[in-house]
């Protein structure tokens, strides 16, 4: 406390009573003794404004006036004290040098309050972690599977469009085909007896290219229903990887989020079980 003078903490130390929720105490201390006591009914630990303070070298206000530090301490010493108490003390500064210290006392079933919700708080956000990270992991398979399978669909429609393009060649040969066996019909006509046995060959070559153009018509309509289907899976397939990766990058910052929550639970909870 560099800008608070004894006489100003003396002042300020009756109201500091009324800035928290819970019964606190306060009192306020020089070199050599107890300058004022403002103590909670709740918590009345024994100490009166003049005691001399050699006698509580187990009080925060006393370790903060000798170390200069802010300190937080649970004191249990019922030989000095009427009840165990938890202090809150920081040094009083003038013009660089202490002058004495002030604390804060808060009962120590607030502090073990405080403390067994702070273990709560890790177990929930230990578990939360834990889910989160498996979260993850199955998040991030899922759009490694969904990458996957978009590549395998690609490959497929490449495959369906080699396949069309096979189609249309079959297709084009079954016209040239069936022109090829109208000419020799014609030329077979020509001939009369003499090309009676080219006639047959060319009404057979003319039936296979109609067979053909038949088969290639109802190839190509299934090929289309098909194609229809494969670019709807597709397009399925991509939507789901884009938000399979949406999900991967918002997983992972809810559980650096839930890790940090985690530090701070477990280096809240560490401080106090050091008090």
């Amino acid at each position: 406390m560099d800008v608070v003078k004894l006489e100003h903490a003396i002042a300020l130390a009756p109201e500091l009573q009324e800035w928290y929720e819970q019964p606190v105490s306060v009192f306020v201390i020089d070199k050599e003794k107890v300058l004022l006591t403002s103590f909670h009914p709740d918590l009345d630990i024994g100490v009166r404004q003049g005691d001399l303070m050699e006698k509580y070298q187990q009080s925060g206000a006393y370790k903060a006036l000798h170390t200069g530090e802010r300190v937080v301490v649970k004191v249990n010493d019922l030989t000095r004290f009427k009840i165990p108490y938890v202090s809150i003390a920081a040094p009083i500064r003038d013009e660089g040098l202490i002058k004495g210290a002030m604390s804060v006392v808060i009962s120590t079933e607030q502090f073990d309050s405080l403390l067994s919700m702070g273990e709560q708080l890790l177990e929930v956000t230990e578990t939360a972690y834990a889910y989160a990270q498996n979260l993850s992991s199955e998040s991030e398979e899922v759009a490694a599977n969904a990458k996957s399978m978009d590549n395998s669909t690609e490959q497929v429609r490449h495959k369906i469009e080699h396949m069309a393009g096979v189609l249309k060649s079959i297709t084009h040969i079954s016209a040239k085909s069936k022109i090829l066996g109208i000419n020799a019909s014609i030329e077979a006509a020509r001939a009369a007896e003499h090309g009676l046995g080219f006639r047959i060959v060319a009404n057979e070559v003319r039936q296979l290219a109609d067979t053909t153009n038949t088969a290639s018509t109802a190839i190509e309509k299934d090929i289309q229903r098909v194609r229809e289907s494969i670019d709807l899976f597709v397009d399925s397939i991509k939507q789901q990887r884009i938000v399979s990766e949406q999900q991967v990058s918002e997983i992972a910052e809810l559980t650096a989020s839930l890790n940090n929550i985690t530090n701070l639970a477990q280096n809240l909870v560490s401080i106090g079980r050091k008090i």
